[in-house]
C-alpha cells in the first residue's frame, strides 16, 4: 500500500510548514491550546512534523529555505507511520483527542474506555454560527457573482431550527435565506473579498435513525425507493465488480440488516482511512479505483458502503454537515441507509479513527448505526448547495485550522497554496449569548419541514 495515499506530485506540495503545523495543533492538541499552552503545543507539533521528516515525508524548498508540504501526503503518513512504524502522534495524540471529544459531549460519561451508545445522548440545544470567506482573486471587481454556502437541515435527530443571516452591509447585493442554502448576487468589490455568515439555534439528540426519535415513521414510497438505489450518484458507482463484492458479502444473511452490518466490517476493515486527493480518482470507475487504491476519507468510504447497498437493492445516500464537537466542529460525510426497523440509520466511518483503524473493539462500532450530535446540511442527491460562480481547481485540498473561537475549514489551490476559501464554525452546546454574535442578525426565521422529500 502506497503509504502516502497519493501518487506524489512535487508540484503539489505547495502549503507553508507553519500551516501544516497548524493543521497538527487542530488535530492533535487543540485542549492544549484552550489550556493557553500554545508554545508547548507548538513545539510538540513541530517536533512531531520533524520525525515525519525523518520517516520519509517528502517537501521542497523554495526561497530562503523554506519547507513546503503537500497536506494530503503529510496526514496520510503520520496514519501509516502511527500503525505501521509505532510513530506516537498517531497513538498519543491523534487518537485520545479524537475519543476526547466524543466522551465531552456528556458529563456523566467516564473519562476513560468507551462511552454508552451515541443514541443515548439527550436532547440538547445548540447555537452555530458559520462564516465563509471567499477570494475572489480570479474574477475582476465589478464583475457580477452568484455565491452560496449550505444551511443545517431540520431532519433526523435536529428539531427546532431558527436561522438567521448574520448581514454584511458594506456588500451590496440580494442576500437570500432559502431553505438548505444561503445565496447572495452581488458584485465583486475592490478588495476582491468577501465574507457570508448565518446563525443557527436547533436542538439535537443522539439517535438510531428515524425511528428511534418518533415511532409515527412513514415508509419510502416508491419513488423515493427508486432514487436512493439508483446505480450511479456522483462518487457512488454500482459496477459489476460492486455487485458481485456486494453478493459475496451479503452472502446468505437472512436480513438486510446483517447484510448492511456486514458491508460496515468490509469497509472498516479493506479501508485506510486519510485524505484524497480528488483529481486522481478515475471517476469512470470510482468505486472500482478507490478498491484498488485502498486510502479513502470519509465521503468517499460512505460513497463505497453506499454502492453495495444499492447493489443489494438496499436504499442508501450520503449526508454532509458539521459534527457538533465544540473544538473541532469540522466539515464531515457519512452515510444513512434505510432499514424497515429504525428508517434512515446512521454509519459514520470517522469509527475508523476513533478505534485505531478499527482494531479497537470498544469504539470500532460505536457509530455503525447511530449518530450523535450532528447538523446535517446536505443530503443527497435533493439537498445541496449547488454551484456557484467561484470554483475549486481540479487539483484542490482541505486543511483545518484552530481559529479564536472555533476551526477554520480551509480549501485551497493544490498547485499554489492559495486559499479558495475558507469556512469558519463556532459551535455552543448552551446557546450563545447575543453579544458573542457579531454583526447585525436578521429576525430569526422558523424553516419550514421538508415534508415529502424523502428527509
Amino acid at each position: 500500500m502506497n503509504r502516502f495515499g497519493t501518487a506524489g506530485d512535487p508540484s503539489l506540495r505547495s502549503v507553508a510548514e507553519s500551516a501544516i503545523i497548524d493543521y497538527f495543533l487542530a488535530l492533535g492538541f487543540p485542549f492544549e491550546v484552550r489550556q493557553d499552552r500554545l508554545r508547548q503545543a507548538t513545539q510538540a507539533a513541530q517536533t512531531c512534523l520533524n520525525r515525519l521528516i525523518d520517516l520519509g515525508l517528502p517537501f521542497r524548498q523554495k526561497d530562503h529555505g523554506q519547507c513546503f508540504f503537500d497536506p494530503i501526503e503529510a496526514i496520510n503518513f503520520m496514519k501509516w507511520t502511527g500503525i505501521h512504524e509505532g510513530d506516537p502522534f498517531w497513538s498519543d495524540h491523534y487518537i485520545p483527542t479524537a475519543r476526547r471529544h466524543v466522551l465531552m459531549q456528556d458529563s456523566d460519561w467516564a473519562t476513560g474506555g468507551a462511552p454508552p451508545g451515541a443514541q443515548d445522548l439527550p436532547v440538547r440545544r445548540f447555537s452555530l454560527k458559520v462564516t465563509r470567506r471567499f477570494n475572489l482573486a480570479s474574477f475582476e471587481p465589478g464583475q457580477p457573482v452568484r455565491l452560496r454556502m449550505p444551511l443545517p437541515l431540520e431532519k433526523g435527530a435536529l428539531s427546532k431550527l431558527q436561522l438567521g443571516i448574520v448581514s454584511v452591509p458594506e456588500i451590496p447585493g440580494k442576500i437570500s435565506l432559502i431553505p438548505g442554502r444561503l445565496e447572495a448576487r452581488l458584485e465583486v468589490p475592490a478588495s476582491q473579498k468577501v465574507s457570508l455568515s448565518y446563525w443557527a439555534e436547533f436542538e439535537s439528540r443522539g439517535s438510531l435513525g428515524d425511528g428511534a426519535i418518533s415511532d409515527i415513521r412513514p415508509a419510502l414510497t416508491a419513488d423515493e425507493a427508486s432514487l436512493y438505489t439508483q446505480p450511479m450518484e456522483g462518487f457512488i458507482h454500482v459496477s459489476p465488480r460492486v455487485i458481485d463484492l456486494a453478493q459475496q458479502l451479503a452472502g446468505h444473511h437472512a436480513t438486510k440488516r446483517d447484510a448492511v452490518l456486514t458491508i460496515w466490517d468490509f469497509v472498516m476493515d479493506h479501508l485506510f482511512f486519510g485524505m484524497i486527493h480528488y483529481h486522481e480518482i478515475n471517476m469512470a470507475a470510482p468505486m472500482d479505483w478507490l478498491l484498488d487504491h485502498v486510502w479513502s476519507d470519509c465521503q468517499l468510504g460512505s460513497a463505497l458502503m453506499a454502492s453495495l447497498c444499492r447493489a443489494l437493492k438496499i436504499p442508501a445516500r450520503i449526508c454532509g454537515g458539521h459534527k457538533l464537537y465544540q473544538l473541532v466542529p469540522d466539515q464531515h460525510f457519512w452515510l444513512e441507509v434505510w432499514l424497515e426497523d429504525t428508517g434512515w440509520t446512521s454509519f459514520d466511518i470517522a469509527s475508523w479513527d476513533i478505534a485505531a483503524g478499527g482494531r479497537d473493539a470498544g469504539w470500532r462500532n460505536y457509530f455503525r448505526g447511530a449518530m450523535d450530535y450532528r447538523v446535517t446540511t446536505e443530503c443527497f442527491p435533493r439537498t445541496f448547495a449547488g454551484a456557484m460562480s467561484l470554483r475549486l481547481p481540479a487539483q484542490w485540498h482541505m486543511m483545518t485550522a484552530l481559529s479564536e473561537n472555533g476551526l477554520r475549514n480551509i480549501f485551497g489551490d493544490s498547485t499554489t497554496g492559495k486559499t479558495i476559501y475558507e469556512d469558519e464554525i463556532m459551535v455552543h452546546p448552551l446557546g450563545l449569548p447575543r453579544d458573542e454574535i457579531p454583526g447585525n442578525v436578521s429576525s430569526l426565521k422558523q424553516i419550514p419541514s421538508h415534508q415529502g422529500d424523502g428527509l
